[in-house]
Parts: structure tokens; sequence; C-alpha cells
């Protein structure tokens, strides 16, 4: 977990692979396109290049959106269990019950 929680501190990874995918992909479609001019079956054919990297793109952002979640979750400074029950009993609630139950006591 440390590892996840340092790679995405440093986010240069990150940058540097999505920066391959995007620009692998529009090469990839730019090519694409060109020898669509010419030939329309291998233009076709090589526009499943392209595809592949913008799905490898968007499973690479949800995966690294994952490694934030755990990295965050697993972090988080956990509160003692004093002050948590101290901020319950301070607060005040205010329902119809509670004030039913004054009304008729007093």
């Amino acid at each position: 977990m440390k590892y996840f929680q340092n790679l995405y501190k440093t986010h240069q990874q990150l940058l540097l692979l999505e920066w391959f995918y995007g620009i692998f992909a529009t090469i990839s479609l730019v090519i694409a396109s060109l020898v669509g001019l010419l030939n329309k079956s291998i233009g076709a054919a090589l526009l499943i290049v392209p595809l592949i990297s913008l799905i490898a793109l968007a499973t690479n952002l949800v995966c690294w959106a994952l490694i934030k979640l755990f990295a965050d979750h697993f972090s988080a400074p956990k509160l003692p269990a004093e002050s948590t029950e101290a901020k319950k009993s301070t607060r005040k609630t205010t329902t119809k019950s509670t004030q039913t139950t004054v009304k008729k006591s007093a």
C-alpha cells in the first residue's frame, strides 16, 4: 500500500503515461486517416490502434482514481473515540417527539 501512496504522491509516472496514450492515439488516428484516403479497408483496419489506445487511457484513469481513493482512505487520520462521543453529547437535537414529551410533562 505504501508503494501506491508514494506513486500517487509523485504523479510523474501518471502524467507521462497519460501523455503517451494521448499522443499515440492522436498520431495513429492521423496516420489511419491518411491511409484511409488511399485505401479505405486498410485505413479502417488501422483505426483499431487509436481505439485500443483510448481504451487503455480510460482504463488507466479509472485505475488511478481507485488508487487515489484507497490511498486517501487508508492514510486518513482516525479520530479517537472520546472526541467523537463528546461531539455527539454536545449536539442539540430537537424533534417533534422530544417537543411533545416536554409539553406533556409541563
